[in-house]
């Protein structure tokens, strides 16, 4: 059957995470999207020291799956070299295996050293959303200049309220909006 009641009873188990991850990339975008924390306030990705980076607790939601970092995590970089500058891409690593299951880990996609300006490396393409069993979610840029890490740059926009404006009603010539946080 193609059609199915996900909200439904259905006599058997049949909401998946691609059910809850489409119905959540409708409502909140195709996107990565960082969400606030309960004082309105944005989580950043730090550099502990020059090898090690610093993810905070944080709520993410990623291609419609939403993820949660429940205990700061410290992910490991490779050291620079002198002269040389490079970009690295602090990555969440989504993966499906064969049973379905899916699930997340931190992973540095490493930039190549360049005695000129550094670019990003490559993130391989996939969607979660068109059902790839591999997806990159970029988080950060941590930019390498010589032995020097610089401060990690955000790559995901941030959401605080779902949306910046409703239409309460529209008929008969009369129109009424919301705008501003619900």
């Amino acid at each position: 059957m193609t059609v199915n009641l996900i909200t439904g009873k259905g006599g058997s188990l049949h909401v998946t995470s691609g059910d809850m991850g489409a119905i959540q990339a409708g409502v909140l975008g195709s996107g990565n999207y960082l969400l606030a924390n309960a004082d309105g306030s944005y989580p950043t990705v730090t550099m502990k020291d020059a090898n090690n980076i610093n993810v905070p607790v944080m709520n993410l939601v990623l291609a419609g799956r939403y993820a949660r970092v429940t205990a700061a995590e410290t992910v490991q970089v490779a050291s620079g070299e002198s002269g040389k500058n490079r970009n690295d891409i602090l990555c969440l690593k989504y993966a499906r295996d064969d049973k379905n299951v899916e699930s997340l880990s931190f992973e540095v996609l490493q930039g190549t050293p360049s005695t000129s300006t550094a670019a990003d490396p490559t993130i391989p393409a996939g969607s979660v959303l068109n059902g790839d069993a591999t997806v990159y979610f970029p988080i950060a840029r941590i930019p390498i200049t010589g032995i020097t890490v610089g401060t990690p740059v955000q790559l995901f926009s941030t959401r605080n309220a779902l949306w910046d404006s409703v239409t309460l009603y529209n008929a008969k010539g009369f129109f009424v909006q919301r705008v501003g946080m619900m």
